[in-house]
């Protein structure tokens, strides 16, 4: 069985099976009933402890008030960008050698190419995937797949 952190858990809304016995549901917020409840930027693991790490960062932020806030949270554009950061530097601590992080990213605010030079000395990515185009506001969302530098 594979050994996957969800480090932004939320909702599970991306899990076919939300209760997945070799999954760990981290979020920061304790309303969403992670299994544990911190910052991706500080996780409780030792290292080399999963195989893959599941992430769904914040991407945007519409206000304290927001629909988004409510449902995600709400972080200001320089926290998420050192949200980014950080979470991936704890990744490389907490995946196994050959590990895999899917990371989910939408162009609001900043473009993948950038966030992904911000990242290129520990990951590296192999697959990556445009899923949709927001008609709303001029942002893209993708998939990526990366492996541990």
């Amino acid at each position: 069985m594979y050994r996957i952190l969800d480090a932004t858990a939320g909702l599970r809304n991306i899990w076919y099976d939300r209760h997945y016995p070799g999954a760990v549901y981290v979020d920061l917020r304790s309303e969403v009933k992670p299994d544990i409840v911190c910052d991706c930027r500080q996780l409780p693991f030792p290292r080399g402890t999963f195989d893959l790490v599941v992430f769904d960062p914040p991407h945007l932020n519409l206000g304290a008030t927001s629909h988004m806030t409510a449902r995600y949270g709400h972080f200001s554009g320089s926290t998420i960008k050192w949200i980014v950061l950080g979470a991936f530097h704890e990744f490389a601590r907490v995946l196994k050698k050959d590990g895999l992080v899917l990371f989910k990213w939408s162009t609001h605010s900043t473009k993948l190419e950038t966030i992904l030079g911000f990242i290129a000395g520990e990951f590296t990515p192999l697959i990556g995937h445009l899923v949709s185009k927001n008609a709303h506001r001029p942002s893209l969302t993708y998939w990526v797949v990366l492996a541990r530098t």
